[in-house]
């Protein structure tokens, strides 16, 4: 782990480091978190680099201050103060460990248990989640798809939000991540034309 003293100085160590996550303020001195997150999604899309998971830690409890948060490109949002157990289950959506050693594996696992156990109590409870969680996305891919299919690009970026939101509930990282990527690229083709 790594500090940075401002947005600048924490931009300069993840272009120059390799880092699995970044937590970031939304209003440091110099360039805040939002500006933080734009100038690394930008990076990551013009040179092909891997998605970082940013994470806000935010004192501001106003509903559009996480939808700023998600415009920006950041994928969670943690607010001031939080517990513990709250910063642990973020950290465990975000870091993919291997239960062996601890240490982060080479790929986001597909599901996290962890997640789906921390809702309930029964593996029969954990199954019927996910039987829905698994017939809602089908109907969710369907609809992105024929969003994509019409250049609807705004109806493209809710759908992923909506597969992105209920990939992180269940755990399901792989699909969050790559939902939130998609939401991500249809927002900035929309702005820019």
């Amino acid at each position: 782990m790594e500090l940075a003293e401002n947005g600048n100085q924490a931009l300069a160590k993840w272009r120059n480091g390799r880092y699995c996550l970044i937590i970031t303020d939304c209003h440091m001195p110099g360039l805040d978190g939002y500006d933080l997150t734009r100038k690394v999604r930008e990076i990551e899309s013009r040179e092909g680099r891997p998605h970082t998971p940013i994470i806000a830690w935010t004192a501001a409890a106003l509903t559009n201050e996480v939808e700023r948060c998600h415009a920006a490109g950041m994928d969670d949002v943690l607010l001031k103060p939080s517990e513990l157990v709250l910063l642990r289950q973020t950290l465990a959506r975000w870091l993919p460990f291997t239960p062996a050693n601890g240490r982060p594996s080479a790929a986001p696992v597909a599901l996290d248990r962890a997640v789906l156990t921390s809702l309930t109590d029964s593996t029969e409870d954990e199954a019927a989640i996910l039987r829905d969680f698994i017939a809602q996305t089908h109907r969710d891919l369907a609809a992105l798809e024929a969003a994509l299919a019409t250049n609807d690009l705004a109806a493209a970026a809710r759908e992923a939000h909506r597969i992105k939101g209920a990939s992180r509930m269940v755990g399901a990282q792989v699909l969050a991540q790559r939902s939130g990527r998609l939401e991500q690229a249809t927002r900035r083709k929309r702005a820019s034309g």
